[in-house]
């Protein structure tokens, strides 16, 4: 991989991952999903996470 490949993918993540708070969306649906599988939970709705 060359230099400037490199830049181009450091760009390109702080653009469709940080910048879009991808991280925080995906755990957002994770603490809803595992809060799901819990026995006599209330069972969350998820579709805005999705």
């Amino acid at each position: 991989m060359q230099v400037e490949e490199l830049y181009d993918l450091t760009s390109w993540i702080q653009a469709e991952i940080v910048d879009k708070q991808i991280v925080q969306k995906y755990q957002q649906l994770h603490k809803v999903l595992q809060v799901n599988t819990q026995p006599n939970q209330q069972k969350q709705p998820f579709e805005e996470q999705k």
